[in-house]
């Protein structure tokens, strides 16, 4: 009887300790659900933040293309409006190198007919050519009426290396199509690894499909015009 106080007086520690530590263990489960909260708050914020910054990027491209269409498309002189697309294309899309070529009469060689720099107006001059589908992304995606895409070209099996311009890193290739004929083809070059993406493909697709178009008619004024 003599222990009953010293008993009810440990009894009452040990229920107070028993309520810290289980106070202790909810406020430690609610310091982590608190963090795990902020953590996927924060993801889903960055991930809107990128889709926001993704599609901003895509409504500039888009009107770059716009852009690019209309400096081109009203030109009626074939050299011109050649050497005119590969400029605006460097320089709206902030490129290392835009090269443009025709396909022959014979549709063996795509022949290089406008490029930007140095490196271009020499290969021009020289008479630059590639074999359709011959061992580069010009020829084969000429030969294929379809674009290729190189990330990396030191990894790219098909594609023809060029010294005059030893900076390049990235590459695309895009056919220039008018009805069932294939044209020539757009060489688009970056001096950075991985440079394109599916949705850069879809809009150098859509300025393609417009330059093919213009190149059209200011072939057909052309022969007008000897007419």
């Amino acid at each position: 009887i003599a222990l009953l106080p010293h008993l009810e007086s440990y009894r009452s520690r040990w229920i107070l300790t028993l309520v810290d530590v289980r106070t202790q263990d909810a406020i430690a489960e609610f310091e982590r659900t608190y963090r795990s909260l902020g953590a996927a708050l924060e993801e889903q914020v960055q991930r809107e933040q990128a889709a926001r910054a993704e599609l901003q990027h895509r409504q500039v491209q888009l009107r770059t293309a716009a852009e690019v269409a209309r400096a081109t498309i009203a030109i009626l002189d074939l050299p011109i409006l050649l050497q005119t697309a590969v400029e605006v294309l460097r320089q709206e899309f902030d490129l290392y190198y835009v090269g443009l070529f025709l396909v022959d009469e014979a549709g063996r060689y795509a022949v290089l007919k406008a490029g930007t720099g140095e490196a271009g107006r020499k290969m021009v001059e020289e008479g630059y050519r590639l074999e359709v589908g011959g061992h580069s992304m010009i020829g084969w995606c000429i030969a294929n009426r379809q674009p290729r895409i190189a990330l990396d070209v030191g990894t790219e099996a098909v594609r023809f290396e060029n010294p005059l311009l030893p900076d390049t890193r990235s590459e695309l290739a895009i056919p220039l199509i008018v009805g069932e004929e294939v044209i020539g083809a757009l060489t688009i070059q970056s001096d950075r690894e991985a440079a394109f993406s599916p949705e850069d493909i879809t809009t150098f697709e859509i300025v393609a499909d417009q330059l093919a178009i213009a190149i059209r008619n200011a072939r057909l004024f052309e022969q007008f015009r000897e007419t």
